[in-house]
């Protein structure tokens, strides 16, 4: 599988927690009745792109989703976590130490970071 087609998808997820208050922790996704923002941790924030991907029709939808958690949970494994939910969800965890991530994934694929 071509990685360009997942670097899209992983800076797309990034994308919709770009901005603390898109952001959540606790849970996959959040949105109050009066709050015009949705907001998702790193895993719904993948979901949520996988899901356009499955809106275009795109066959690889799911192994490209797949490829995206798997990429997002080496990183946070490095620093012992076990996957991103427990990486998101900690309670001393920093918005830019999860986009950093996100960063540091892409980086991986495209070849900036090894």
């Amino acid at each position: 599988m071509d990685s360009l087609p997942l670097i899209d998808l992983l800076t797309e997820a990034r994308s919709y927690i770009a901005k603390p208050g898109q952001w959540v922790q606790g849970r996959s996704r959040l949105q109050r009745v009066n709050d015009a923002v949705e907001r998702r941790d790193m895993f719904g924030a993948v979901l949520h792109a996988r899901r356009r991907d499955e809106v275009e029709a795109d066959p690889f939808a799911f192994e490209r989703f797949c490829s995206a958690i798997t990429a997002l949970n080496t990183v946070v494994q490095i620093e012992g976590f076990a996957d991103i939910k427990a990486y998101n969800d900690h309670p001393k965890r920093k918005h830019a130490e999860v986009l950093m991530v996100f960063d540091v994934a892409i980086a991986r694929l495209d070849g900036t970071l090894r």
